[in-house]
Order: structure tokens, then C-alpha cells, then sequence
């Protein structure tokens, strides 16, 4: 199948019991890998090494790997999207339970992308993952993008811009209970950071200095963690304002 362009949609969607693929340099060029592997839930590894990327487009990673309840490894993604022609990145990962990491994904351009949502959703094995320098200049909506990654311990994501963001996004963070590093986002909006119990007072240092200046804005955070924030801490956020509430 090499040297050609190929949609990709749907590709191994629900193949249930498909445990082992093979498919290393078998299509270089893609245009879209919309549901490809949706719903193989017995796939363990996936291998797109030696793929390229650049002729990717619109919704061609949506749902590409959801719901691959037993997938720990997929590798040759570094690239997958640097084409700078993708819209959606909506569920993506999300209900990959069992993905203990992710490839570097930090020089994927996302400048067209409009919805981030749902994308890391139910990653429940992931503890640590860094992308940095996501311009997301179209971006309307990262709803639930981290939510229920029960096991998050590192969550990087310095130089993110969000300047088009006009969803609330209350429940992007939503049971991220051991997170214990942590950049911040750059969010105008409302959002909730309700459940980072764990989270020390440098790393709400961090996220803090990542904060926009606004008018009117509220961080929801418990009253647990607003309480064991020194006045310091708290004035780097409300000096921009902001207004911390339980």
C-alpha cells in the first residue's frame, strides 16, 4: 500500500476480539483515521512506525483509538498529527483503560482544531503526560479532556495558548485525584480544579501564574485546598481577577 493516499475511516472498528496487529509500514500515507481501531477491545499494541502524516485532514483523529479497553502501547504517533490541517482531536484516547503512556505528542500542530473533547477521558492507567506548546488558536471546547484519569500524577502542559475557548470547561480536570504536578492552562473561562487533593502549593503556584487576567472569573476549587494556600499564593490569582470559591 505504499506511496498512496488512503481514508482510513472505520478501518478495524469493532474488531472485539482482535488482540494482535502487524500493520508497521503498511500505509504510509493516510488521510484520516477516524474510528479506526474504535472499539477493539482486545487489542493490546498498536505499531504505526514508519507512517507519515502530512496529508491528514479534518476529523481524521477523532475516536481513533477509543475504546481500546486493553491497549498498553501504541507507538509511531509522534508525528500523527503535525500536518496542520487536523480539526478534531474530540476522543481521541479516550477509554483507553489500560494505556499506561503516550508518545511524545507535544510537536503536533493543532492550530485548526476545534474540539479537544473528551480526549484523554477514562485513561485510568496514565500517570504521567507531557504535551507542551499546543497553540490552539480555534479551539472552542476541551470538555472532559482529562477526566477520570483516576492515576494522573504529572500533567505538563506549559505554553498552551486558548484563546477561542467558549465552553466552560468545568469538568476537564474531573477526579484527578493524585496529581501532584501540574502547568496550569491559560483559561478565561469559569473551570473547577475541585479534585486535585494532592496537589502542593508550588505546583497552584504554577498553575495560578498560568492564569489570564479577567474580569469577574471564578476557580472552584474545596475549601480543604483554599484554606492551605498561603495569602501569597491566593493574591497571584485574585490579583488577576480572579475570585477562588468552594
Amino acid at each position: 500500500m505504499s506511496g498512496y493516499n488512503y481514508t482510513l475511516a472505520y478501518l478495524f472498528e469493532n474488531c472485539y476480539c482482535l488482540k494482535e496487529l502487524n500493520i508497521k509500514n503498511w500505509c504510509p500515507h493516510p488521510t484520516t483515521m477516524y474510528y479506526a481501531f474504535y472499539n477493539c477491545k482486545a487489542l493490546e499494541k498498536i505499531d504505526l512506525t514508519g507512517w507519515h502524516w502530512e496529508n491528514m485532514t479534518g476529523t481524521a483523529l477523532s475516536t481513533t483509538f477509543c475504546a481500546c479497553h486493553s491497549l498498553k502501547e501504541i507507538k509511531g504517533i509522534e508525528h500523527m498529527g503535525d500536518s496542520g490541517n487536523v480539526t478534531s482531536l474530540s476522543s481521541c484516547f479516550s477509554d483507553c483503560f489500560s494505556l499506561s503512556s503516550i508518545s511524545n505528542i507535544s510537536s503536533w500542530n493543532v492550530e485548526k482544531v476545534t474540539s479537544c473533547a473528551n480526549m484523554f477521558t477514562n485513561c485510568w492507567s496514565l500517570r504521567s503526560l507531557v504535551i507542551t506548546n499546543w497553540n490552539l488558536a480555534k479551539c472552542t471546547t476541551i470538555a472532559n479532556m482529562f477526566r477520570y484519569c483516576y492515576n494522573m500524577e504529572e500533567l505538563e502542559l506549559t505554553g498552551w495558548s486558548l484563546p477561542a475557548l467558549t465552553t466552560n470547561p468545568d469538568y476537564i480536570f474531573n477526579q484527578m485525584y493524585v496529581l501532584k504536578k501540574f502547568s496550569g492552562l491559560p483559561i478565561k473561562l469559569n473551570h473547577r480544579y475541585q479534585d486535585m487533593w494532592s496537589l502542593p502549593e508550588d505546583q497552584w503556584i504554577r498553575v495560578f501564574n498560568q492564569l489570564p487576567t479577567v474580569s469577574g472569573k471564578t476557580i472552584y476549587m474545596t475549601t480543604a485546598n483554599i484554606n492551605r494556600l498561603t495569602s501569597t499564593t491566593k493574591a497571584i490569582a485574585t490579583n488577576k481577577g480572579w475570585t477562588l470559591s468552594n
